[in-house]
C-alpha cells in the first residue's frame, strides 16, 4: 500500500506527520535546554553573551510548581466533580431502572420459588436502615440498626 493511499484523517503515519513530529521533538528539546540553561547557569554567562534581560530565577521554580499544582487540582478535584455532574439524583428513575431491569412479579401458586427481580432502592434502604437490624440488616449485633450518628 502506498503512502498516498492512506486516508488523511486516519491514524496511519504519513510523511507530513513525520516532519511535524520531528520538528516538535527538536523544538521541545531546544526549549528544555534553554529552560535548564536559564535556571542553572550563573547570571554572568548570559550577560557575557549580550543577553541582558532575563526573568528572575524565582520563576524557574514558580511556573513548574504552579503548573503541577493546577494539574493536581484538576486531577484530584475538578475531574471527579465533572463526573459527579453526570450522575443523576437518587430520586431519578434511571438510578434504579434501565432496559434490563426486572420488575417484581407475583409469587407462583403452590409455594414455588419466586422469580428473580430487581429489588427497589426504597426496599433495600428500608430493610438495611429502618428495620431495626432484623433479617440480616446492618445492625451492630444488639438488635439496633446502625445509623450514621
Amino acid at each position: 500500500m502506498s503512502d498516498s493511499a492512506a486516508p488523511e484523517n486516519g491514524p496511519a503515519p504519513t510523511a507530513a506527520r513525520a516532519v511535524y513530529g520531528f520538528l516538535l521533538l527538536v523544538a521541545s528539546a531546544l526549549a528544555a535546554a534553554l529552560y535548564l540553561a536559564w535556571a542553572l547557569l550563573p547570571p554572568a554567562w548570559p550577560r557575557a553573551l549580550g543577553l541582558d534581560y532575563w526573568p528572575q530565577r524565582l520563576w524557574a521554580l514558580t511556573v513548574p510548581t504552579a503548573l503541577l499544582s493546577a494539574l493536581l487540582l484538576f486531577v484530584l478535584v475538578i475531574y471527579p466533580l465533572l463526573g459527579l455532574l453526570d450522575v443523576p439524583g437518587l430520586d431519578d428513575p434511571r438510578v434504579h431502572t434501565d432496559e434490563h431491569s426486572l420488575p417484581r412479579r407475583a409469587a407462583p401458586a403452590g409455594g414455588g420459588i419466586a422469580p428473580v427481580y430487581d429489588v427497589p432502592l426504597s426496599e433495600v434502604c428500608r430493610r438495611l436502615y429502618m428495620d431495626g437490624g432484623r433479617r440480616g440488616g446492618a445492625g451492630d449485633g444488639d438488635g439496633r440498626a446502625t445509623t450514621g450518628r
